[in-house]
């Protein structure tokens, strides 16, 4: 079944324009009006009786789907035309469906994986930055303490403005 048939009449003008067409175009165009021939017409002769001469100078239909799988009224066509092959685009989506979903498993096991490590990492530099700051405090230098605690502090507060900032977007 073709995706776009050209049915109607030429008008003068049209004819004008088909004789400055180069060769190549006048062989294009005529092995597609010969492909056609042999289908079924998409467009019924009612149809373009109802038709002002402007519309009747070419008629173009065209169809198209999305998705993996075709319509069922061509579905069937592809068994027509090589047998087994309706089975085989099944068995193809199958298997690209199957291996789209472990790709998704593995993405979010790696995604799971790095929040956990990046918690299990700042749950250690808050412990090394508290032991810091008291060994610092202990051996009287209070200010480095201060500091240690402060900049580390800040800089947890930093992270969260920026995590929630980027779960915003």
């Amino acid at each position: 079944m073709p995706l776009v048939r050209i049915c109607g009449r030429h008008s003068k003008e049209n004819k004008l324009s088909k004789k400055k067409s180069t060769q190549a175009q006048r062989r294009k165009a005529s092995s597609v009006e010969r492909k056609l021939e042999n289908q079924s017409p998409i467009i019924s002769n009612e149809v373009l009786e109802n038709l002002s001469e402007e519309s009747k100078v070419a008629a173009i239909l065209s169809a198209s789907f999305s998705g993996p799988l075709p319509p069922p009224s061509l579905f069937g066509k592809y068994d027509e035309i090589l047998p087994g092959s309706a089975n085989r685009i099944l068995e193809h989506i199958e298997r690209e469906q199957s291996h789209r979903h472990e790709q998704e498993d593995r993405a979010l096991e790696f995604q799971n994986k790095g929040v956990s490590r990046g918690q299990y990492l700042g749950f250690l530099l808050g412990i090394a930055a508290i032991i810091g700051s008291v060994v610092c405090a202990y051996s009287g230098q209070t200010l480095v303490a201060i500091v240690v605690i402060g900049s580390s502090s800040l800089a947890a507060i930093i992270a969260a403005w920026i995590r929630k900032a980027s779960k915003q977007d």
